[in-house]
């Protein structure tokens, strides 16, 4: 009798195995024998003593290798390397199922090289690279490629290594130390190791051939190679795991049904969470206390709730942690088999949510769950664009959309009817105190907090040197069916039960053995004074000028229309919307937002405290006018890691005090930031006022140079607050007031009584060419349509204090 548990982890690795030599055979692999085809290189390195005992027990190994090496189907290839070529049926038809993983996994249309290219030095193309604007006009395939190199921790200079440069091909030798290096971690882990679960060793291969193989290209031989081998090999480990566990249920295992791609056998499920902005701006009441510590708390808190209730899927359903595709701002996409009883561990799991929602946080926040069933065509593109992984995500998406209307559902409703005891949230007792930190939870004593706030405290003020978090059933914080703890050391064995760790802005996962980890890049630089963390009001004094934060927030434009239309093509190009792909372009952007975001603030921006970042947007606070460049600063840098004008991003900063409440900053953002984008997207909102980017650079290169000179410390502050007084008629002018047009006689008496030209001759040439400006001319209009915004900036820069 087979031991289909056994089989299931053989298939599973020999998926996530089966390319892994397209990357040892780009170099030297100490003994092993790299000339030859993939398959068979592969097959080698997964019989390799070193590799064997990492396996261990967890597969067949005899049976791995096969599969391994016979993954192709196509003549191409010669027998001993071919699903045909081999005479037991079992393993051909499981042979077969990895070959038809592979097929679906990449699925690529790209167009293949006019000329071989040598594989050992063809760069990676990012996918971002490739999104075009939904109706499928605008960029052509961008040039830029990545450089061969293992990701690193951000605080880390060659974390720069994520940007593409205009390379054709990689530098002699670069490939190769990848190998070895590569080669060294490799060996590293195999010794550490000892009897890892299943679900651990899936994992550190993960964060293995996510470190080494995020960057090399799967197939060399396209004309823009942008599937990186690391999303090729996670896509066919999860594809090739759910035909194996529909199949082992059905008893249809044989080749033809394995080929059979009518029917639907998969299940694409999305999780997203619904009122996080005001569950984590929430907690900003000035009274309480703790308002940074608290914000850096629930910000992790959602991340790691997103994770964790993934997690609790793939553990229910008892598949590798290969099948959550992408997670990012609480929103999670896993790919499940289409069966009777995954429906119905979704439906058991999204009760189970529901009702913790509701009993911990009183449905501060909710979770809606959608599936989406879809044959082998969800994951093929064609040339009408009616097929393809990208068509699923929309229509699962759409499901989504749809859901939100009634979040908590399964919590609240009783079969058809809804369940009205479960709408009346336990109140306190009459008369009985409500936490002032979050006004939900009832408090023993007037002007405390409740155990909630407690904990948010008590985990923002150890999460910024936390190098792993810990999810178990036992911790101190709770998230869904788990506890979070932040270890300071390795736990006992006895104490670990169903762990999972998370490793924290380190790419090398090794410190978690034995346990499953996966690594994960969080933006949480804090500005510390000493061995604490500095407030707002400290923070605020940092400000050059007047002491005064910049609450700054952003996120990539149409990126929901661009992910789920960007990769289709009208004929007669072909749709490349494949499931590798769309990983790709959601890890790449997870990796800019949260690691080169964390890169930026703990290299150039110190001062400024990452609220949170990740997905495609942010929330940063800092000193004013560190923020304002901080903006600009990520905006150029997104454009240079995108390599790609039809992705664009939009900000928003608001400028206030210390004591000016967050939540409420967060909505005043919002709706600056909904402006920026109804303005034209790629724009800056600032005072009010929405700008490009070019006029904002304009501008700001103006301030910095009358700011650097000391010009303006030299103008009365009268002056300045009426040149603030100009810009703003000329905007009444704009709007159809002609009246307003007398702000040039008066800007130039201003100037002839106020203005000392000796002193301040940059600042007397402004206002010379303000003075030359006609409403009709278009070369210095710019400098009228955005006067009220330098001269504010001016205001704030030298503390000087007008009245109105």
């Amino acid at each position: 009798m087979k031991d289909h548990n056994l089989e299931f982890q053989t298939v599973v690795l020999a998926a996530l195995l089966h390319d892994v030599g397209k990357l040892v055979q780009r170099g030297s692999f100490g003994s092993l024998d790299v000339s030859g085809r993939h398959p068979k290189v592969s097959a080698d390195f997964v019989s390799l003593p070193i590799v064997s005992g990492l396996l261990g027990a967890a597969c067949d190994q005899a049976l791995l290798r096969t599969l391994v090496q016979h993954h192709h189907e196509s003549p191409k290839f010669p027998p001993e390397l071919r699903v045909d070529g081999i005479g037991d049926p079992h393993a051909r038809t499981l042979a077969a199922l990895v070959s038809h993983a592979d097929n679906l996994s990449s699925s690529e249309r790209g167009e293949r090289s006019e000329q071989w290219q040598d594989f050992k030095a063809t760069p990676l193309a990012l996918p971002l690279g490739r999104l075009r604007r939904p109706d499928g006009s605008g960029a052509v395939d961008a040039a830029e490629r990545l450089h061969a190199a293992p990701l690193t921790p951000p605080a880390a200079k060659e974390f720069a290594g994520i940007f593409p440069e205009q390379i054709s091909s990689l530098p002699e030798g670069e490939m190769n130390a990848l190998l070895q290096a590569f080669g060294k971690q490799f060996t590293s882990l195999a010794a550490d190791s000892a009897s890892l679960s299943f679900d651990a060793l899936v994992a550190h291969l993960l964060n293995l051939l996510y470190t080494f193989a995020w960057c090399v290209p799967s197939n060399t031989q396209e004309h823009h190679p942008d599937v990186s081998l690391y999303d090729h090999l996670k896509g066919t480990a999860a594809i090739a795991a759910c035909l194996h566990r529909v199949h082992s249920s059905d008893g249809q295992f044989e080749e033809k049904a394995i080929r059979d791609g009518s029917r639907a056998r998969f299940l694409l499920l999305g999780g997203d969470f619904t009122g996080i902005q005001n569950y984590i701006f929430g907690v900003a009441n000035q009274g309480a206390g703790g308002i940074a510590r608290r914000l850096r708390a629930r910000s992790m808190f959602i991340q790691l709730l997103t994770d964790a209730t993934a997690l609790a899927l793939l553990r229910e359903t008892g598949l590798p942690l290969s099948n959550l595709l992408m997670t990012a701002g609480g929103r999670f996409y896993v790919l499940l088999p289409n069966l009777e009883e995954t429906s119905e561990v979704v439906n058991r799991l999204a009760t189970k949510v529901d009702e913790w929602l509701l009993d911990e946080l009183k449905a501060a926040i909710g979770l809606v769950f959608a599936t989406v069933a879809f044959d082998d065509s969800g994951f093929k593109p064609t040339r009408e664009g009616k097929t393809g992984f990208g068509q699923t995500l929309r229509a699962l998406n759409a499901e989504l959309a749809a859901r939100k209307a009634r979040p908590l559902a399964h919590a609240l409703q009783a079969g058809q009817a809804w369940n009205q005891s479960r709408f009346l949230l336990a109140q306190p007792a009459q008369g009985a105190e409500t936490c002032r930190g979050c006004q939900l939870f009832p408090v023993e004593a007037e002007g405390s907090v409740c155990e909630q706030c407690s904990r948010d405290r008590d985990l923002g003020g150890v999460l910024p040197g936390a190098s792993r978090l810990e999810l178990a059933d036992q911790g101190e914080w709770p998230v869904f069916d788990r506890w979070l703890s932040v270890p300071h050391g390795n736990p006992r064995p006895d104490e670990r039960g169903e762990s999972f760790v998370w490793i924290t802005n380190n790419p090398d996962a090794r410190s978690a053995l034995p346990l499953p980890a996966t690594v994960k890049y969080v933006a949480r630089h804090v500005p510390m004074s000493g061995r604490d963390p500095v407030t707002f009001e400290e923070m605020a004094r940092k400000a050059k000028g007047k002491h005064l934060l910049g609450f700054l927030k952003a996120d990539a434009d149409r990126m929901g229309e661009l992910i789920g239309f960007g990769l289709r093509r009208k004929p007669p190009e072909g749709d490349l919307d494949t499931v590798s792909r769309v990983i790709g372009v959601s890890r790449s952007l997870e990796l800019f937002f949260s690691g080169w975001i964390e890169h930026l603030l703990e290299s150039d921006f110190s001062d400024c405290y990452a609220v949170f970042s990740g997905g495609d947007d942010l929330f940063v606070v800092g000193p004013w006018d560190q923020t304002l460049r901080l903006a600009e600063r990520v905006r150029d840098d997104f454009g240079r890691y995108t390599a790609n004008p039809d992705i664009t991003l939009s900000a928003a900063v608001l400028i206030a005090d210390s004591a000016h409440p967050i939540g409420v900053a967060a909505e005043e953002l919002e709706r600056a930031l909904e402006s920026a984008k109804k303005a034209g997207r790629n724009r800056l909102s600032v005072f009010g006022r929405v700008m490009t980017w070019d006029d904002w650079r304009r501008i700001r290169e103006i301030w910095e140079q009358l700011i650097t000179s000391d010009e303006a410390s030299k103008v009365s502050g009268r002056f300045l607050h009426n040149l603030r007084r100009y810009g703003q008629m000329w905007e009444t002018y704009l709007k159809g007031d002609s009246l307003a047009l007398r702000f040039q006689p008066r800007l130039a008496y201003d100037a002839a009584r106020n203005l000392d030209r000796r002193k301040t001759p940059q600042v007397a040439q402004l206002v010379d060419r303000l003075l030359s400006v006609s409403p009709k001319d278009g070369a210095d209009r710019w400098l009228l349509d955005h006067l009220s915004v330098l001269a504010q900036l001016l205001i704030l820069s030298t503390r000087k204090e007008v009245s109105e």
